[in-house]
């Protein structure tokens, strides 16, 4: 049975129309055996197909397979057999494809072969890289280095053009092993230059030897600049140099002597002369010896490259120079002006130096002077800057030395041109003399040397403004210990200031006049603080004796406190004379009385601000206070003169307080109408109107009459006194003290502000002190300025002179006549006025405060 047919029939037994079967399946009563039956002939139908496939596949197998191989066989055949028609058939229709393909295979081929060749090519190449390295190396030590270095040179740019070998070990292999090649040969030409420089430690020497009988000390100098290290290792041989035969040489350059025999250089001691002027020139003459030998041993005599012989000089000559500058050239500048001549020795040696390092030695070109021309061409100012410097040393020596003995000096007061006397130190007339000695030394060398003179002139004003910067400070304990001290200072700086306007201001260039009058004006007022701080000083010694009477208060009704009082008094009185006695020699006359003057003056306004602020003043208080001051009329002999005692208009003249004081005193113990009396004539014109209410309200009752008084004070305005008494002889006032400039007039003591005793101006003026005092005194002046009464102002205006005594002598009336007795010195305190602490500091006067001090604004 075939195949075809058996599964034609399982296929129409499964598929062909079966109605019966069909109707039984339809049927909804159908039972199940009948169902059964139908599937179970299903399934034995079923594998009896099954089993005659099988059997079928299984007989025809083999010749399935046969015929299986045939067809594919028959199939592959085909297959090459429409490539070779289509081949044919592309052959006969595009023979330009088949000519482009041959062309392409014969492209292909070239290719290959010229890589072939260059891979032949590469491989001779280093092969023959490897030999020139392996004879470089071995050659090192025989050969000459100069050879030995070109052919390192040609390897070395062999594989710099070739940079890859086909393969990067091989590439890697070269460049390391020309590497170590190259730092043997570096190393070998750093031996053999080793051994043609030698130095020696005793004595001091330097050798030049040939390294070989080949090889010369240029030819390694020759392998280095073909290596591109040439500078380095030239700085190298400098060094060495500077370190074994330079720097030793300078080191004892006062003592050194260079001597050159063949190719050896050593150092020898010799005496190279008794002045700076020869030292110099024999030691530029050695230094030259050195530079020559140099020039000759080590590079041939200027016979080679001159870039390698001016790279040479390029790194040793500044060093050189510089040490000849500072060792011998320096020390040879002259101090004087009278030796500056003797610098021209010194100057010609440098030029001649110069000379032969250009045109014989070759170290370097002529385009720009070398330092040490540039030095001794600029001879003016260095000489300026060491006399400036020694000028300073000697003025900063003079002003550092603690001597205070003082002697009597003689001039012309420039504000009355009489002759006067005062005490000075040495130390302005030192500084003076060193000062005119400098301006004298400008002047003579003004026209040949114009740089050092302007610069010595400049000195003038370094060495006052140095004045000005150590005396405060230094000798700052000194000043504060006395008056005297204060004011012997002050005469110093007023005698330097004085000398220098005289004997300086005009030998002075115009240029520089303004500024050295303007430095002469500082000193000026530097002295004049300190002789306001002398007196504040005075000044704080007798306010404090004043306040122990306590203002007076209650003085009738303790005895004790009279007493106190009029030991108070009386301990002013002794002060003040004593003083006096004291300081009369110390400064001049016009000084003095104006120094007197301010300080009695302070003394009387205390006491009539203490009488002022007395609301109530009974009989019996005003009786004793006036007998108190009383006694105050023994300072008169403190104005008394050479010539003649003191008279009572003098002593008004130069007291402002004074006439008002005795009023004030009498007006204690007089009536109601003594006091109208006295007004009506004009006589209390310094009083103000308030002032004169409520003194008689304090000394008189309550009274009808007082008011009536008082309305009348209050109502009218007495003439001047003139007009019913007539003048007294006029009396010329003293001149006052120069004090510094200032926006407004400084007013006297006699203010009771005592602003004159302020050495320190407004914040904004100034950032400090800056005259050599500290805040302690600062304190004590605004302490004195604290306990004084406001100022008085009065209704009518001073009169004249010639007005302000009476035809009669007040003093008949309102001064008691006292014996003037001499004054008792065991009485009055010591001179030292202001208790000082010990000072802490670095030993040069300065204080805490004082390191805030703004220097700008004392210039």
């Amino acid at each position: 049975m075939s195949t075809a047919r058996v599964q034609q029939e399982f296929i129409s037994a499964i598929f062909e129309d079966n109605s019966e079967r069909d109707i039984l399946l339809q049927s909804q009563q159908v039972e199940s055996d009948a169902l059964v039956s139908i599937l179970n002939g299903l399934e034995q139908h079923t594998n009896v197909l099954r089993q005659q496939v099988f059997e079928t596949v299984r007989d025809n197998l083999d010749s399935f397979i046969s015929l299986y191989s045939g067809c594919h066989q028959v199939h592959t055949r085909l297959d090459g057999i429409l490539e070779q028609c289509q081949a044919r058939n592309d052959d006969t229709t595009d023979p330009a494809q088949h000519i482009a393909e041959s062309l392409r295979m014969l492209h292909e081929t070239e290719q290959r072969s010229a890589q072939n060749q260059e891979e032949i090519k590469v491989l001779e190449a280093l092969s023959n890289l490897v030999k020139d390295m392996n004879t470089c190396e071995q050659q090192l030590a025989q050969a000459p280095v100069q050879e030995v270095t070109r052919r390192w040179l040609a390897v070395d740019q062999a594989l710099a053009q070739q940079q890859e070998w086909g393969s990067q070990t091989v590439t890697c292999l070269l460049n390391e092993k020309n590497a170590q090649l190259k730092e043997k040969l570096i190393e070998t030409l750093k031996e053999r230059l080793t051994s043609a420089i030698v130095y020696k430690q005793e004595p001091r020497s330097m050798q030049v030897y040939p390294t070989g009988k080949e090889t010369q000390l240029l030819d390694i100098f020759e392998c280095f600049s073909m290596l591109d290290i040439l500078s380095g290792e030239m700085a190298t041989v400098k060094r060495s140099m500077m370190k074994n035969i330079v720097a030793p040489f300078f080191e004892h350059c006062d003592n050194a002597q260079v001597t050159v025999q063949g190719n050896t250089l050593s150092l020898d001691h010799a005496h190279q002369g008794t002045n700076n002027y020869d030292i110099a020139c024999v030691t530029i003459q050695n230094v030259d010896r050195v530079l020559k030998f140099i020039s000759t041993q080590c590079f041939g005599g200027h016979q080679v490259d001159a870039k390698m012989v001016r790279l040479f000089g390029n790194l040793i000559l500044p060093e050189i120079f510089q040490q000849l500058i500072s060792r011998a050239i320096a020390p040879a500048v002259p101090s004087t002006a009278a030796e500056l001549s003797n610098f021209d020795c010194v100057a010609d040696a440098a030029r001649v130096l110069e000379a032969n390092c250009i045109q014989q030695y070759g170290f370097f070109d002529s385009s720009e002077p070398s330092s040490i021309i540039i030095y001794v061409e600029n001879i003016d100012t260095h000489f300026a800057n060491k006399r400036r410097d020694k000028v300073l040393l000697e003025g900063r020596r003079v002003m550092l030395r603690k001597l205070y003995e003082v002697e009597d000096v003689a001039d012309l007061d420039p504000k009355t041109n009489m002759p006067q006397r005062y005490q000075i130190t040495q130390t302005p007339q030192l500084l003076s003399l060193l000062l005119i000695d400098t301006a004298k030394e400008a002047a003579i060398l003004q026209q040949s040397h114009p740089v050092s003179a302007s610069k010595l002139l400049d000195v003038i004003f370094d060495l006052l403004d140095l004045f000005r910067a150590i005396m405060p400070q230094f000798h700052r304990s000194q000043f504060l210990s006395s008056p005297q001290s204060s004011l012997v200072f002050r005469n110093d700086c007023y005698w330097l200031a004085n000398t220098l306007t005289m004997r300086l201001l005009e030998t002075v260039d115009s240029n520089k006049k303004n500024d050295l009058k303007d430095s002469v004006l500082n000193v000026r007022i530097l002295g004049e603080s300190w002789f306001e701080l002398a007196m504040a000083q005075w000044v704080r010694v007798l306010q404090d004796a004043l306040n122990k009477t306590g203002k007076f208060v209650g003085i009738a009704e303790n005895r004790q406190l009279q007493q106190t009082c009029d030991a108070a008094i009386e301990q002013v009185i002794d002060q003040i004379r004593s003083y006096a006695v004291t300081l009369r020699p110390v400064i001049s006359e016009r000084v003095y009385f104006d120094l007197v003057s301010r300080v009695v003056d302070s003394v009387l306004t205390r006491l009539l601000g203490d009488i002022e602020d007395l609301s109530d003043i009974g009989a019996e208080d005003s009786h004793l206070i006036a007998q108190s001051l009383n006694s105050l009329i023994q300072v008169v002999d403190v104005f008394d003169t050479n010539d003649q005692p003191a008279t009572e208009p003098v002593v008004m003249n130069r007291v402002p307080s004074w006439r008002k004081f005795w009023h004030m005193k009498d007006m204690l113990e007089m009536n109601l109408r003594d006091i109208m009396d006295l007004y009506r004539r004009g006589e209390l014109y310094m009083f103000e109107k308030k002032e004169l209410i409520h003194l008689i309200c304090a000394l008189f009752a309550d009274t009808e009459l007082r008011a009536s008084m008082i309305r009348e004070i209050q109502t009218t305005n007495p003439p001047p006194p003139n007009t019913f008494h007539s003048p007294i002889v006029e009396q010329v006032p003293p001149e006052p003290v120069q004090s510094p400039p200032q926006p407004q007039q400084t007013p006297k003591t006699g203010q009771l502000k005592l602003s004159s005793l302020a050495m320190v101006q407004d914040d904004d003026d100034m950032g400090g002190d800056g005259w050599g005092w500290d805040d302690a005194d600062e304190n004590m002046i605004q302490e004195i300025q604290s306990a004084e009464p406001s100022p008085p102002s009065t209704t009518h205006p001073s009169p004249p002179v010639s007005q302000q005594v009476p035809a009669e002598p007040a003093r008949s009336s309102a001064l008691p006549q006292v014996e003037k007795p001499k004054p008792d010195q065991s009485k009055a305190t010591p001179l030292s006025m202001v208790q000082y602490e010990d000072e802490g500091g670095d030993g040069w006067g300065w204080g805490d405060a004082d390191e805030d001090v703004n220097w700008d604004n004392v210039h």
